[in-house]
């Protein structure tokens, strides 16, 4: 087993265990659902991201590959909703970046790259 396959192994049960604590298997959809793209940040993507986007999460500046600097100008595969809502629904397969398509609705996953691309503020 290389050290990537690790890492990805590390990252899924870290990704997981962050995301049910707290949690009853059957409450985690309408937990999840009922918080706002910040919310949805600070659980899924905090960790690697860091508080304020720059790739400086707890978990991402131990990573091999250092998670993408969200507040930058462009992102590698694409700056517009759609390409951020592609890049957070499947992920990167080697990156260290999961996909969400199975944890997040489509509504959650729009909201999230909305926050992502503007913020709080909902716009540019």
């Amino acid at each position: 087993m290389n050290i990537i396959t690790k890492v990805m192994g590390s990252l899924a049960i870290c990704s997981m265990m962050l995301f049910t604590t707290n949690c009853k298997k059957e409450d985690t959809k309408k937990t999840i659902s009922s918080l706002d793209a910040k919310g949805i940040f600070k659980i899924h993507c905090m960790g690697c991201h860091g508080e304020w986007g720059k790739g400086d999460g707890t978990l991402g500046v131990k990573m091999e590959t250092k998670p993408t600097d969200i507040k930058s100008s462009d992102f590698k595969y694409g700056s517009d909703i759609n390409s951020v809502v592609n890049s957070i629904s499947v992920g990167f397969t080697g990156s260290g970046m999961p996909g969400y398509k199975e944890i997040l609705n489509k509504d959650e996953i729009k909201a999230l790259a909305k926050f992502v691309l503007y913020g709080n503020n909902g716009h540019k």
